[in-house]
């Protein structure tokens, strides 16, 4: 630090005197304040550039020439004696003075700049195991540790100073212990003497012991640090594990046991048992011998629910078939909501999934009669009967039903609510309809060749499908006047009413244009018809006849519709 600071005083007192010298210069002259570090690099510039520039003139280059090399104008005898005076200086001594002392400082403050000291706790893990040797050397690791602090804080203050320039609160810094090194010298001479006495085998077995003794719990000590997290959640696991055996330990559970049956028994069990056979009988599985059993095990509760049968039964899914078990799940869940008082929503997720036709039609009228009772009830379901069904009771119940109809977009969305994406067979046939004709502007988009029959055959199959599906649904839907509709467990006998069919006409044109869509869609084609596929005019042409006829028998249905009802009997014609 002394050094540091003798460096920063004579840079100082050199760069004072180069620059009175300098100002000396200035004494007459236009602009008399020269002489700063700034003005003294523009002149060795200028020299520098001068060399460049005149590399024939005599030294100094920057004189001999007659042009200026700062301002580009000739020069006259002062200005040239001027400059001659100004090289003079910057290749004189003061100057070359100042600049190697003010380099020197700078040496010293960068190497002060780049120094770097560890921490404390840095220090302490490199003396970890030299501390643990024995008293004294733990003692003298402390020492260093405290010393490598003090010196950090040191080193801190110094390159404040440096920054700042001065120096005038260095004894304010915590005095060294200036015996440290020879210390560790000492301690460092002990170790190696112990060493050597080790290597020649000079030392007794109980000494020896210790020092293996010694070595085995630093070895662990080590292994404990570097898995404390580890041991210390292990150790909080067993300690709760204890905990816990000791509470079942102390609370006899024979008596507790026997409370629990009796409180079980009471309460749950009895009332529990016949809402499960109620439930079974309206969900149509009463043909197995299914109860509840209840027992206390170490302090638990358990119910369960199974076959009473002649032979062993592990598991109901050795008799129960999986329509069956889904009837028992729904039949326990419905038998433990009647527990529950309160009047919250119930969500159903595809109820009817491996169940025949009669068990479907019992899930939907217990379900709406669930609904009945004040209860909203969200059903999920792929079924369309099932979901026909659910209709159908609810109305019989006169309980307020409404359907959402969801889809998937692509793999990102699912789950999406779209009135327009019901399922093909729930669409009427004007939306039909609107589909073929937006597949057939399509197959015109993309350059439809009916002789590139490999490479057009399944979109052309695909709208000769819809085509053949739309002529099927105008039969129920327009002909039959939804009298009689796949899906659907109703016959509406009064919708028979606007039900109409013209022998001579319709089957004819129905004949006709199934056969044609038969043709190209995907049912099975006679030998003798061509491979051959339509053009886009044959397939308008088709799609017309289609229209045409459903603007025909829809008229005629309407004209059935007005007329007069049958109930109400023959008019009296009054004359």
């Amino acid at each position: 630090m002394d050094a540091l600071v003798a460096a920063h005083d004579e840079m100082r007192i050199r760069a004072t005197a180069s620059d009175a010298a300098a100002r000396g210069l200035g004494a007459g002259q236009p602009i008399a304040e020269i002489g700063s570090f700034a003005w003294q690099r523009m002149l060795s510039y200028a020299r520098e550039f001068a060399a460049e520039t005149f590399p024939d003139h005599d030294d100094p280059k920057l004189i001999t020439s007659d042009t200026c090399v700062l301002c580009q104008q000739r020069l006259s005898p002062d200005a040239s004696d001027r400059l001659s005076k100004f090289d003079s200086y910057v290749s004189g001594r003061a100057a070359s003075d100042s600049a190697v002392a003010t380099a020197a400082y700078k040496a010293r403050v960068g190497r002060i700049a780049a120094l770097q000291i560890q921490s404390a706790s840095q220090v302490e893990e490199a003396l970890a195991v030299f501390a643990g040797m024995d008293k004294q050397c733990n003692a003298l690791a402390g020492q260093i540790t405290r010393t490598f602090v003090a010196l950090a804080v040191r080193l801190d203050a110094i390159k404040a100073m440096t920054d700042s320039g001065i120096f005038n609160e260095i004894t304010r810094f915590e005095t060294l212990d200036p015996e440290l090194s020879e210390k560790i010298a000492a301690s460092v001479e002990s170790l190696r003497e112990r060493i050597s006495a080790l290597e020649a085998g000079q030392i007794n077995t109980d000494h020896a012991n210790s020092l293996m003794l010694a070595r085995s719990q630093l070895i662990d000590a080590k292994l404990l640090h570097d898995n404390l997290p580890a041991v210390v959640t292990r150790l909080r696991q067993l300690v709760e594990r204890l905990k816990v055996g000791e509470a079942r330990r102390q609370c006899a559970s024979a008596g507790i046991g026997k409370q629990l049956t009796t409180r079980r028994r009471k309460l749950l069990t009895e009332d529990l048992g016949q809402r499960l056979k109620d439930e079974l009988k309206s969900l149509k599985l009463y043909h197995h011998n299914i109860d509840l059993s209840d027992k206390s095990a170490k302090g638990d509760s358990i119910v369960e629910i199974g076959l009473t049968a002649e032979q062993n039964v592990r598991n109901n899914s050795e008799v129960l078939s999986e329509g069956e078990q889904r009837v028992l799940a729904l039949s326990c869940f419905l038998a433990e909501l009647k527990e529950d008082d309160t009047r919250h929503g119930i969500v159903v997720d595809d109820p009817v999934s491996s169940l025949d036709h009669a068990r479907m039609d019992a899930v939907a009228k217990r379900l709406v009669a669930e609904a009945a009772t004040g209860r909203q009830v969200i059903i999920f379901t792929h079924n369309i009967v099932f979901h026909n069904m659910i209709e159908t009771e609810a109305r019989i119940a006169r309980q307020p039903c409404h359907t959402e109809w969801m889809a998937s977009i692509g793999r990102e969305k699912f789950g999406v609510i779209d009135p327009s994406n019901k399922p093909p067979h729930n669409k009427k046939t004007p939306a039909r309809i609107d589909e073929i004709k937006v597949a057939i502007a399509d197959l015109s988009k993309i350059n439809y060749d009916p002789e590139r029959s490999d490479e057009f055959r399944t979109p052309v199959t695909a709208i000769y499908t819809r085509m053949r599906e739309s002529w099927e649904r105008v039969v129920e839907e327009i002909i039959f006047n939804g009298a009689i509709e796949r899906f659907s467990p109703e016959i509406k006998t009064q919708s028979l009413k606007a039900a109409s069919f013209d022998p001579e006409t319709d089957y004819d044109e129905i004949y006709e244009g199934m056969k044609r869509c038969s043709h190209f869609s995907g049912h099975d084609r006679a030998d003798h018809l061509p491979d051959g596929l339509p053009d886009l005019t044959a397939i308008r042409a088709d799609l017309s006849d289609f229209e045409s006829f459903v603007a025909r028998v829809k008229k005629r249905k309407k004209a059935l519709e007005k007329g007069p009802k049958y109930e109400d009997g023959v008019a009296p014609v009054f004359l």
